[in-house]
């Protein structure tokens, strides 16, 4: 419960309509506040005894409704000064359901009545906000992906999907809607790139358990891979629990790393790290295919792809304080082992 009295009639209109926004924004359920209000048309003094201003009803009523609220009670005390005093008791129409922040600490929320309506997620800037939305708007993908309600700075308000778990036979669906994706030609540039603006700098992190040198030689060999390939679409979370399957059609719920990259091949490499190791073969091949990668190729690109694959993991591990299994992965890769979440090179 928020309760605020007599304290949005010391400013003028603006001022007074943003504390009130920052009010509602604050309760997960109820506010209660008072103030002294005019009919629309009014013509009398919008500041009395010095002091008080008078706010328009109906813009109250628009900033409640806007805010996610109804009035549920009100009581209006009239007395010998201009306006009525009203006193709101106002609820929210749809209660911030569950909250979490993710690993890239942005905080995602639902929201509804009793179940889940829709879903806000944070995503990089405003900027990322609309390259989201005018990829996922495209013609030739929108049907996977949730409706947007709206964009608000860096908050993506989405509709919520119940879907089920996609099954293993659906993932080669899943890779073609992978290049879909990488095959569109961006209007917008994403201002957000998952691998620069999120792995490279988790991984730096790790410089107390890896070594500066180690770490900067990493990333010098991922600077240098991607420095072969233009920029494309790219999602890197496709994985199982972020696409669903509602009513026979796969859905994908979570969008926030969706970004435009020349580090695009981290999206397949992610992919193939969350599926169960019997579906991985299949999918890897079919990858492999319709990449046109033959074994010189696949060799040429081991470093970088392996590099690309250790910060991400690194820095995964870190988060989750897996020290040990940190150390492990950087001998194997020192040792020019396999360390990808599949051995794409025996295919």
């Amino acid at each position: 419960l928020v309760l605020c009295y007599r304290f949005l009639n010391l400013f003028e209109w603006e001022l007074a309509r943003e504390a009130l926004v920052n009010l509602l924004s604050y309760s997960n359920k109820y506010i209660l506040f008072s103030i002294r209000t005019t009919k629309e048309g009014y013509e009398g003094p919008s500041l009395i005894e010095d002091k008080i201003y008078l706010h328009e009803d109906s813009e109250i009523q628009k900033v409640i409704e806007e805010g996610g609220f109804v009035i549920s009670k009100e009581h209006i005390y009239k007395d010998e000064r201009e306006g009525d005093y009203r006193i709101l008791f106002c609820e929210r129409t749809d209660r911030v359901l569950t909250s979490r922040f993710s690993k890239s600490g942005r905080y995602v929320f639902t929201y509804g009545s009793e179940h889940p309506k829709g879903k806000i997620y944070e995503v990089e800037n405003h900027e990322h906000a609309n390259f989201i939305e005018a990829v996922i708007t495209d013609l030739t993908i929108k049907d996977y992906f949730p409706k947007i309600n709206k964009i608000e700075r860096n908050s993506i308000d989405a509709e919520w999907v119940q879907g089920d778990l996609t099954s293993a036979k659906s993932w080669s669906d899943v890779l073609d809607l992978l290049f879909k994706i990488r095959g569109l030609e961006a209007s917008k540039d994403s201002s957000f790139d998952y691998v620069e603006d999120m792995i490279l700098p988790r991984f730096r992190k790790s410089i107390p358990i890896v070594g500066a040198e180690f770490c900067s030689n990493v990333i010098e060999s991922i600077d240098q891979g991607g420095n072969y390939y233009r920029k494309k679409v790219s999602h890197p979370d496709l994985i199982p629990g972020n696409v669903v399957s509602e009513n026979g059609k796969l859905a994908v719920i979570d969008n926030e790393l969706l970004c435009n990259t020349v580090h695009y091949r981290i999206d397949i490499l992610n992919m193939l790290h969350n599926l169960p190791e019997f579906a991985r073969n299949e999918i890897a091949k079919r990858y492999l295919a319709r990449e046109g990668f033959d074994e010189s190729r696949l060799e040429k690109e081991k470093k970088y792809l392996s590099s690309l694959w250790l910060a991400r993991q690194v820095g995964s591990n870190l988060y989750f304080g897996k020290c040990d299994e940190i150390r492990e992965m950087v001998t194997l890769y020192k040792n020019d082992e396999n360390i990808l979440p599949y051995d794409l090179f025996s295919l």
